[in-house]
Formats: C-alpha cells, sequence, structure tokens
C-alpha cells in the first residue's frame, strides 16, 4: 500500500500499481476518484477530459469516475451542472494514512448552492486495500446541516456513491448487470434494464473495459446505511450509483407511488456505508458473498 501526494490530490497504489487518484481542483465541481483500476492496473472508468486532456466526452460529461452528490438539495442540484445555478462541492479537507496493509482517507466537504452559501457538511471516512482478486475501498459518509434544515428530493439523479464506466464495459457492449436478489441484465437480454429501480444489498457491473480484458465493479450497501438497502440507479449505457431518494421514479408502478424525500433537521446527520469492490475477471455471487465478509 502506497499513498502519494499528486498535483490537486493524491494517487492510491496497491501491490505497485495504481489503485485510484483523488482529485479536487478549482475547476471541478467536485471532488472525484479517477482514475479506478483492478490489481491488474485497467481502468473501469470512462475518461475525464478535464483531467487527462482527452476529447471532450459524448453525454453526461458531469459523470466523472467515482463521486458522491444529488439533484436536489434544498432545490439546489449538485448532479447536473448545466444550470447556472447548479451547486458546488467543495473539499473543506483531506487527509490519509497508512496503517499496515491498509489505507485510510479523512475527507471533509461543505456543499454550497450557487449563490455560494453553505447549505450541508460532508465526512467521508475511507479506508483502501486488496485482496488477491480485487481492490476494495469502504466509503462510510456523514451528511450534517451546516445550520437550517436541509431537504433532499425525490429525484433518480444522483447517488451518494456514483461511478461511470468505461464505454466497452457498459452493458450495451460487452457488459452485465447483476444483483444479490437475482435479477440479470446484458445487452442480450429482451425488455427493459430489468436491475434499474431495484433495491437490493449489493448490485454488480461486469464487462471487457478493454478488448478482450474482463473485469468487475461491485457496491455493496451495508447494513445501518440510510435506507438500507438502497435503490440503484444502474444504467446500460454505463452510470452505475447508488440513490436512496429517488423511490417516486423507481417504483412508479405502484399505486400511489412512494416518495423518496427527506428532511435532515438541524443537528440531525444522515450516514451510509458502501463497499466498493474493483475486481479482475467476472466475479460470481459466491465470490461477491466471500469479498462481503472480507
Amino acid at each position: 500500500m502506497q499513498i502519494e501526494s499528486a498535483p490537486d490530490g493524491f494517487i492510491v497504489r496497491i501491490g505497485g500499481k495504481i489503485f485510484t487518484q483523488f482529485i479536487s481542483r478549482h475547476s471541478l465541481p467536485k471532488p472525484i476518484f479517477y482514475p479506478v483500476c483492478t490489481p491488474s492496473g485497467i481502468s473501469i472508468t470512462r475518461n475525464v477530459p478535464e483531467v487527462d486532456g482527452g476529447d471532450p466526452v459524448a453525454d453526461h460529461p458531469h459523470h466523472r469516475g467515482l463521486w458522491c452528490g444529488h439533484g436536489s438539495v434544498n432545490g439546489c442540484d449538485f448532479w447536473e451542472e448545466y444550470r447556472p445555478d447548479h451547486g458546488i462541492i467543495r473539499t473543506e479537507s483531506v487527509s490519509y494514512s497508512i496503517d499496515n496493509t491498509m489505507g485510510h482517507i479523512s475527507l471533509a466537504t461543505q456543499w454550497e448552492d450557487a449563490g455560494g452559501v453553505k447549505i450541508l457538511r460532508e465526512n467521508r471516512e475511507i479506508s483502501v486495500f486488496g485482496v488477491a482478486d480485487a481492490n476494495i475501498m469502504d466509503i462510510n459518509l456523514t451528511l450534517s446541516p451546516v445550520a437550517s434544515a436541509v431537504s433532499f428530493g425525490d429525484t433518480k439523479e444522483g447517488g451518494l456513491v456514483a461511478v461511470r464506466l468505461a464505454p466497452l464495459m457498459i452493458a450495451e457492449k460487452t457488459g452485465r448487470i447483476f444483483n444479490a436478489d437475482g435479477m440479470d441484465y446484458s445487452a442480450k437480454t429482451s425488455g427493459p434494464e430489468t436491475t434499474w429501480g431495484k433495491r437490493s444489498r449489493w448490485c454488480a457491473y461486469c464487462g471487457q473495459p478493454v478488448e478482450g480484458r474482463s473485469a468487475s465493479v461491485v457496491i455493496i450497501h451495508r447494513p445501518g446505511g440510510f435506507r438500507f438497502p438502497t435503490w440503484w440507479h444502474v444504467r446500460a449505457y454505463g452510470l452505475f450509483t447508488a440513490n436512496p431518494f429517488g423511490a417516486s421514479f423507481f417504483e412508479s408502478h405502484t399505486t400511489p407511488p412512494p416518495c423518496g424525500d427527506y428532511t435532515l433537521h438541524a443537528g440531525e446527520s444522515l450516514y451510509s456505508s458502501y463497499r466498493v469492490i474493483v475486481a479482475d475477471g467476472i466475479l460470481t455471487p459466491a465470490r461477491i458473498a466471500e469479498l462481503e465478509k472480507n
């Protein structure tokens, strides 16, 4: 395990190969982890032009690496960035340390509306480590109002943990999406994206981020986390998020549909916990169960 300083952040290496890089720069409206790589060094994330200087992405330019955000916080959009009144998630402090074979990252941010008013405080305690076939990131996230109550709106546009996957890996190409409850979707599946908007304790996205090389990404929602098990806003085009607020979109078939709105009052906190597994090869449900407990 190595964590080394880099421009605008730091790099995490496991076994001498990059796992991820934390990036927080003024030109980005939120801190991100990019790239995110398997133990063999294959990136499972789509390119971020503002970081690597590549060509502009064709869709959803706000999908950058691995990040956190939500589309309606006190009516302010911390997800899309097309509107002039979108919010900004500013890094207040970040630190890291290594304990034997595990890295520890502490990240504090302030969520500011378009007028610069701080409305939400976020603390992320992150642990990173590796096993034989996978790199693992444990994320414990706490959100608290800065002053008065904060309202989270019911929208599918958000994710307390969100990843945008590499183009070749997506389910429209080589990929497959499946969850802990046996729901399965791929480009070979007829009909709708069966895993989208479903609640499950984990969801997996497998494919070939580079030609001929397979990889898997699994996000596990830990018991005790907010609205466990979460809904998954996971799409065939490569968006993969854990969204606990978009209930009316995800369960629109029910009568009446549920409401995912949530108000966090002053003095309260919202807590959730996730494990992100990034592996070489295609993980089976049995192997995911082992890594869930590791």
